[in-house]
């Protein structure tokens, strides 16, 4: 019981401060319950990489990168540099486009550049990853994904809370992405097997063994059954 109650206020303690940090920096318990999912999703992957005996590079590389993007991302949307970016481009091409509303041209310039560039990026993914059939499929999720982040990075506006939190969210996002598409390379160059490692697990002598006791346990009630029959 007090095993129970103290599991309990820790859980209590964690989902609390998780919540706090979130109202106190961001101004809303959302961004904490979002940030709290998501990180918990990343340790769960960490985990599951660690029992499939994937390299530890494959984690702490996931890592890193997931929160540099995430820090420059912070920085760029708090600042709106994405923003004022498609503003100046589509000040530059509206020579070309006269009748191209002024307030709809960042959202429009950013949803064509985003989903050409993840596009290209998913197609390069999904091609090396299996073959060309998944080139077609990342070429498309990776089009859509690409429209969505341009029209967000170039039609909306950031507060610099609002900025901060959303890249920590990205950031948070892409860490076990990172880390599955890391342990599928690993795989396929021979460094993680995850047969071999759950194969040295398997009970072979024991199971062998059961096999052997089932075997004479079934030959015994024959012979029994026969000398029951026989009386």
């Amino acid at each position: 019981m007090v095993l129970g109650i103290a599991v309990v206020a820790g859980m209590l303690l964690l989902i609390g401060l998780i919540l706090f940090l979130g109202e106190w920096l961001f101004g809303s318990l959302g961004w904490g319950v979002v940030h709290g999912t998501l990180l918990a999703v990343g340790l769960i992957s960490a985990i599951i990489m660690v029992i499939l005996s994937a390299p530890s590079r494959v984690i702490v590389t996931a890592l890193i990168v997931s929160a540099v993007v995430g820090a420059v991302l912070s920085v760029a949307l708090a600042l709106n540099l994405p923003r004022r970016a498609f503003e100046l481009g589509a000040e530059g091409i509206r020579g070309s486009f006269p009748n191209l509303d002024p307030g709809w041209a960042p959202a429009i310039l950013g949803i064509i550049i985003g989903a050409v560039l993840l596009g290209v990026i998913g197609a390069i993914i999904g091609a090396r990853a299996g073959g060309s059939g998944a080139a077609i499929g990342g070429l498309v999720a990776g089009a859509v994904i690409g429209a969505l982040l341009g029209w967000l990075l170039g039609g909306l506006t950031f507060s610099p809370h609002g900025g901060v939190a959303l890249g920590i969210t990205v950031g948070l996002m892409l860490w076990p992405i990172l880390q599955t598409v890391g342990a599928r390379g690993a795989q396929q160059s021979g460094e993680m097997n995850p047969r071999a490692r759950f194969d040295k697990l398997w009970p072979r002598e024991t199971y062998e063994t059961a096999l052997e006791t089932r075997t004479w346990l079934e030959t015994e009630w024959a012979k029994r059954r026969d000398r029951l029959t026989k009386r």
